[in-house]
């Protein structure tokens, strides 16, 4: 024919089993390529009556045909590939010089060789690249800002601190004395105890309590008088005395809780005082006084003073003093001082319980010691817990 093209003219009719024989081949290698992982080809397999026969090998022409196909799907699956792997190492660096910016010194080199690798760091796949750290920047300084004005503060002036009173702790008693005194609280003060309403037995120190006056640094502790030493002692000065108690005060300096003051309400004295500088005792003795039986009372005109011994006032009249070792020997001097001033007035009979310091009245030209019945004095001497000394002054 005339339309037709030289090489058609020139090329030898094909035969009809040739081309039979080329279709299915040629569907089949492009059906197997598609489905091919890119990179890797694998020979196709034809099944020819229940027999698997390995297909024959591509013409040069089949695969120049196929060849496009596979190439462009391979370059894409590699870049994506490689973009998925770079995420995570640009993702790394990233977070790696942030956290250098925010301390002052990263890893530069390891950030590096991250990048070159384009992979995680600490991959052991990845070659080993030689770390170097630069030094590290000097820390930022700080600009401090100026300190506020404050107002000036008031000085507080350091107070002086006042020396807490300090009893003077008695000497502990011989055993057969330590005997004795267990044997009045126990036995023979039993009964006048039930009448207290405080309870006058405890020894109390000085330095837990509050006292009145500047000589609270020379008091001694606080210390029960057994009630029948009282009954004794009153007994013979009234035996000695040339006139009746009606006429007398009876003092009690250093009155505590009232205990001597009561027991001396059963004589009938025409008035009783009791001077304490210590308060707590004093607030004892007046709930004592307040609940102690009137018909135990034969003089019933009781005064509590809560002063001290120096500032209160001596009662006028005759006086009986009674002091169980309530000064230092200094203070007692000046009691002594001036007992006997009083006594130039007056008679004055003083009796001291457990004296520590009995030289100012020993040696005073006032006072002489009183002679009491024999009877008393032995009573005394073998059944009191502490020895006991009676002077007595009277006018010339």
């Amino acid at each position: 024919m005339d339309g037709e093209p030289e090489d058609a003219k020139s090329a030898p009719p094909k035969s009809d089993t040739e081309s039979a024989t080329r279709k299915p081949v040629a569907k089949r290698s492009r059906t197997k390529a598609t489905q091919a992982k890119p990179g890797k080809a694998k020979p196709a397999k034809a099944e020819v009556a229940g027999t698997t026969t390995a297909a024959p090998a591509e013409t040069p022409d089949q695969a120049a045909d196929t060849a496009p196909e596979k190439a462009p799907k391979t370059v894409r699956k590699r870049k994506a590939t490689t973009r998925k792997r770079a995420q995570p190492a640009k993702t790394a660096a990233k977070s790696a010089e942030d956290a250098a910016s925010k301390d002052g010194a990263g890893t530069p080199a390891k950030t590096a060789s991250t990048r070159a690798q384009g992979g995680k760091p600490g991959d052991p796949a990845a070659p080993a690249v030689a770390e170097s750290k630069p030094p590290a920047p000097p820390p930022p300084t700080r600009t401090e800002a100026p300190a506020r004005s404050e107002p000036p503060r008031p000085e507080i002036r350091e107070q002086t601190p006042v020396p807490a009173p300090q009893g003077i702790d008695a000497p502990p008693l011989p055993p057969y004395r330590a005997a004795l005194r267990h044997l009045h609280r126990l036995v023979l003060d039993r009964g006048g105890n039930k009448l207290d309403k405080a309870d006058t037995m405890v020894e109390t120190p000085l330095r837990d309590l509050h006292i009145v006056g500047p000589n609270a640094t020379h008091g001694n502790d606080y210390r029960p008088t057994p009630r029948r030493l009282v009954e004794w002692v009153l007994s013979g000065i009234q035996a000695c005395l040339p006139g009746p108690f009606e006429h007398t005060t009876f003092l009690d300096i250093g009155s505590g809780r009232g205990r001597v003051l009561f027991e001396a309400a059963r004589f009938p004295f025409q008035r009783i005082v009791g001077v304490e500088f210590a308060r707590e005792l004093h607030e004892d003795a007046e709930l004592n006084l307040r609940h102690w039986p009137r018909a135990h009372m034969r003089c019933r005109e009781v005064d509590l003073v809560l002063d001290d011994a120096f500032d209160a006032p001596l009662p006028e009249g005759d006086l009986v003093v009674w002091m169980f070792d309530p000064f230092s020997e200094r203070l007692m001097t000046r009691m002594a001082a001036r007992l006997a001033e009083h006594a130039r007035e007056a008679r004055v009979t003083l009796v001291l319980v457990d004296p520590r310091n009995p030289m100012a009245f020993r040696e005073s030209p006032t006072f002489r010691a009183l002679d009491m019945p024999p009877s008393i004095r032995r009573r005394i001497a073998l059944l009191s817990p502490y020895p006991v000394r009676v002077y007595t002054a009277a006018p010339r």
